[in-house]
């Protein structure tokens, strides 16, 4: 999940009163938390409503934010460091899908920056990769050409990801429903937003939006922070 806003606001005032059956949703996917801000970073691998932190994140009031809730891929460790958010530069991102295998994406990072790794995640590959390519583009350019380079190896199940910047609120929805996991339902991968007075949010699926708007498969959301004005980008 993820919002932004014109005004200070906390993330689970914004989801709207259905906020605590996404927050039930990290019962399961238990392996880690995170929650950044625009200065800030919080990561756990306690399950996040085991945690203190965690009450104090989605209550305090930001402008914008990130939160995610970890469920380990096949192989990877649960340690601190492998929790989303990934935090750089003032720029923060979470994924939710696999890349395997994760060093497929090597190849699309900068040394110094593949170097600096404090994970093991096919995710944080892909953040960096994002970085890597904003060194010569921006931002949203960069996330769009990463995100076709690892769309065009198919080894994927979900890009679905949300960059947070200064300036921009970036979402992807990018999955190949074929390979959603069999005990799942068919939507599983559906991100969806809501727009009010407030601000805007986009979450994951597993819990009730009721009124809240799909983004399509194969679609970049790009969202001005300054005035709420969307774009929407075919991948």
């Amino acid at each position: 999940m993820g919002f932004i806003a014109t005004n200070e606001t906390s993330i689970s005032q914004i989801a709207g009163e259905a906020f605590s059956q996404f927050a039930a949703l990290a019962d399961r996917h238990k392996d880690g938390w995170g929650f950044s801000t625009d200065e800030t970073l919080t990561k756990e691998i306690l399950p996040a409503r085991s945690s203190t932190q965690f009450d104090l994140a989605v209550t305090a009031k930001e402008k914008g934010a990130l939160l995610h809730f970890r469920f380990a891929s096949t192989g990877i460790n649960v340690q601190e460091s492998n929790s989303h958010p990934f935090f750089r530069d003032g720029i923060s991102f979470i994924h939710n899908g696999t890349i395997k295998p994760a060093h497929t994406v090597d190849p699309f990072i900068a040394v110094d920056l593949l170097d600096s790794m404090t994970g093991t995640t096919d995710s944080e590959r892909f953040f960096l990769a994002i970085m890597t390519a904003a060194r010569n583009s921006s931002v949203q350019d960069a996330f769009l050409q990463t995100i076709r380079k690892i769309k065009s190896t198919g080894n994927f199940s979900s890009l679905n990801s949300m960059l947070l910047t200064p300036d921009l609120y970036l979402v992807a929805a990018e999955h190949d429903n074929s390979r959603i996991p069999k005990e799942e339902p068919a939507d599983y991968y559906r991100l969806a937003y809501k727009l009010d007075s407030a601000g805007l949010v986009v979450a994951s699926s597993g819990w009730d939006q009721a009124g809240w708007v799909e983004i399509p498969n194969h679609t970049l959301m790009v969202v001005n922070r300054k005035n709420l004005e969307r774009d929407f980008i075919s991948i």
